[in-house]
């Protein structure tokens, strides 16, 4: 039975997704997601849309540590030729985050999006633009261009908190104005409020969102092991729509 195009694409999001599934080792398909996995960062395909991934992320270092930030990965029609987008669920205080729309601007790493050039898997762009995510956590060289920044309150405290940083350097009896403490307090309330608000539910009505049962008060490794069922389930299921819907077998 002939496939639309529609149909064929979305079997590349179903593919895409399980090559991220870094535990589901039966289906890795590129050798950079076995030698280079993402560690804090979990996701599911939503359950009415293969273009639209749930996802949270419990960064492990930097300042927003102990955080936990949900967020949608959505992609276009014209995915990979376009870029996919990142909105966050989980409000959060960061230069590169719009504070109306919660987008993340993946335009300081990819100006010109490129997967076949820009991206370490090009099977796989998904996963750059994942650990990008990741990075832009924590690595502050991604803030320093104003260009890229869409939060400009979150940019110029970072600049003005990295400004006295300099001038520290220089010298220690620096006293540290207020309002070069703004970055890190705003940063800190907003982990703080992330931790309160990951037990509220995502707004949705797709039963695949990201979730936390606050009476089991979920930890990251709770969360691991729930998507980890979630994926075997979803393995088992996309085996039997490949085969039986796909294929057109009957059984």
């Amino acid at each position: 039975m002939a496939r639309s195009v529609d149909e064929i694409k979305n079997l590349r999001f179903i593919i895409e997704y399980l090559g991220l599934c870094r535990h589901t080792t039966t289906l890795y398909y590129s050798k950079v997601l076995i030698e280079k996995p993402i560690s804090g960062i979990y996701i599911v395909p939503s359950a009415d849309n293969v273009r639209e991934w749930h996802g949270v992320i419990f960064p492990h270092q930097g300042f927003y540590v102990s955080g936990v930030f949900k967020f949608v990965l959505s992609f276009p029609l014209q995915y990979p030729e376009k870029p996919p987008q990142i909105i966050f669920c989980t409000p959060i205080f960061h230069p590169l985050v719009d504070p109306l729309t919660m987008e993340l601007n993946l335009r300081a790493k990819f100006q010109t999006w490129n997967p076949s050039i820009q991206c370490e898997d090009p099977k796989c762009p998904s996963r750059d633009v994942l650990l990008y995510l990741k990075n832009v956590l924590y690595e502050t060289s991604y803030w320093d261009n104003r260009t890229y920044c869409f939060h400009k309150n979150a940019y110029n405290a970072y600049i003005q908190w990295k400004r006295h940083l300099e001038l520290q350097k220089h010298d220690q009896n620096t006293t540290m104005l207020l309002s070069s403490e703004e970055f890190p307090r705003y940063v800190k309330q907003c982990v703080d409020e992330s931790i309160q608000a990951m037990y509220r539910p995502v707004k949705t009505y797709d039963r695949f969102a990201v979730n936390f049962d606050d009476a089991k008060r979920t930890s990251e490794v709770q969360v691991f092991e729930v998507i980890k069922n979630f994926k075997v389930n979803f393995l088992k299921k996309f085996y039997l729509f490949f085969f039986n819907d796909w294929c057109n077998i009957k059984q």
